[in-house]
C-alpha cells in the first residue's frame, strides 16, 4: 500500500510540473511517469507455489521489474539531464557549480553501486518453499534428513547429472531438520494435557538466512536511495530545467536584455539633461547666475563686479542715479 501511495504521489507532482509545450518535455514526461509508476510494482509479493514448488504467481518477476526499472527512469534521466545542463553552463551568468555535480554524483554512484549488489548477491539463496520437515513423525528420520535411502540416493543424483530427467526448475534443498519440543509458555505448559506438553515435532532449521536478509537489505537500501534522490534532486532539477529559456532563444534573450538596459539609460540621461536646463532657465529668470556658464574672475582694481538689478540701481524718489 504504501509502495501505491507514493507511486500516486510523484505523478501528481511530475505531471504538475509539465506546463509548458515543448517537445522534447513529452517523452520526458512520459519517462519519468512510467519510472514513478514502477514503484507500486515492488508491493507484488509474495509468490505463490505448488506442491512441486513451481511458481504458480508469474507476475512476481515484475516485483524485480519495479525494483530496477524506477532507479533507471526517475534517477538516471534526471541525472543526465542535469549533468547536459552543467555542461553547457559551466561559465557566465547562470553558471552552474561543479560541486552541485559532485554530489548528484556521488548520489548516482551509491545507488549504481547497491543496484550491482542487488544484482549480484540477490539470488545467491534460491527460494525453497517445501517444507519435507513438517512430515517426519520419527525422530532419527528427521535428525537424519536429507540422508536418503540408496534407491532414492541415486534417483536424486541422477537428477543432478542430467536435470532434463526431473525438469530443469528443480531445486536443490538448502536446510536440515531438527526434532525439537513445542515452544509452549509457561502457562500452556501449566494448563495443559501431558501428551500435548511433551509433543515433539520436525521442524526445519539450518536454513540460509544470512543469504535471504542480504538480498532484502539490498531492495530497501536501493529503493531509500532511489527515493532520497527523487525528494531532494530530481524534482529539483526537472521543476528548473523546465523553467530555462529555449536553447536556440538564449543569445536572443540576452540581447534583448542588453538592449533593455541601454534604453534605461538613456531614458534616464536624457532626463538628467532637461530636469538640468529647467534648473538653469528658472535660475536665470528668477535674476540668479547661470548655473551653466563659467564664474567670472574678479577684476584687478579692487572693485567689486556686482552689477545690481535695474530696480536696485533707481533712485525711489526720481533725484538722480546711484553709482557704485
Amino acid at each position: 500500500m504504501d509502495s501505491v501511495l507514493t507511486s500516486v504521489i510523484l505523478v501528481q507532482r511530475i505531471s504538475r510540473m509539465f506546463h509548458q509545450a515543448r517537445r522534447h518535455h513529452c517523452p520526458l514526461k512520459l519517462l519519468l511517469i512510467v519510472g514513478a509508476l514502477l514503484i507500486s510494482l515492488t508491493g507484488i509479493f509474495p509468490e505463490r507455489y505448488d506442491l512441486n514448488g513451481h511458481v504458480l504467481a508469474a507476475f512476481y518477476a515484475l516485483h524485480s521489474v519495479g525494483i530496477f526499472g524506477s532507479p533507471v527512469l526517475l534517477v538516471l534521466v534526471p541525472y543526465l539531464w542535469f549533468f547536459e545542463h552543467w555542461l553547457t553552463h559551466r561559465s557566465g551568468p547562470e553558471r552552474v557549480p561543479l560541486s552541485s555535480l559532485l554530489v548528484r554524483t556521488v548520489y548516482f554512484a551509491g545507488i549504481v553501486g547497491f543496484t550491482t549488489a542487488l544484482y549480484t548477491y540477490g539470488d545467491l539463496a534460491q527460494d525453497e518453499t517445501l517444507d519435507y520437515c513438517t512430515s517426519i513423525n520419527n525422530p532419527a528420520e528427521c535428525e537424519a534428513w536429507p540422508t536418503l535411502p540408496p534407491d532414492q540416493c541415486s534417483d536424486a543424483l541422477r537428477c543432478v547429472k542430467d536435470p532434463s530427467l526431473c525438469g530443469e526448475d528443480f531445486i536443490q534443498p538448502n536446510f536440515q531438520c531438527e526434532w525439537v519440543p513445542s515452544q509452549l509458555t509457561n502457562w500452556t505448559k501449566a494448563v495443559a494435557p501431558k501428551s500435548y506438553s511433551n509433543l515433539l515435532k520436525c521442524v526445519r532449521t539450518k536454513c540460509p538466512i544470512y543469504s535471504y536478509a542480504q538480498g532484502v537489505a539490498l531492495e530497501f537500501a536501493l529503493l531509500l536511495l532511489t527515493l532520497c534522490y527523487v525528494s531532494t534532486f530530481s524534482l529539483h532539477d526537472v521543476r528548473r530545467l523546465l523553467n530555462r529559456p529555449q536553447r536556440g532563444r538564449t543569445t536572443e534573450v540576452t540581447q534583448e536584455h542588453a538592449a533593455a538596459q541601454d534604453a534605461t539609460n538613456l531614458l534616464v540621461s536624457s532626463r538628467a539633461t532637461e530636469a538640468s536646463k529647467r534648473l538653469a532657465d528658472d535660475m536665470r529668470a528668477a535674476g540668479g547666475c547661470d548655473p551653466s556658464s563659467p564664474p567670472t574672475s574678479a577684476p584687478a582694481t579692487g572693485e567689486s563686479s556686482y552689477q545690481p538689478p535695474a530696480s536696485e540701481a533707481t533712485p525711489r524718489n526720481g533725484g538722480g542715479t546711484f553709482t557704485f
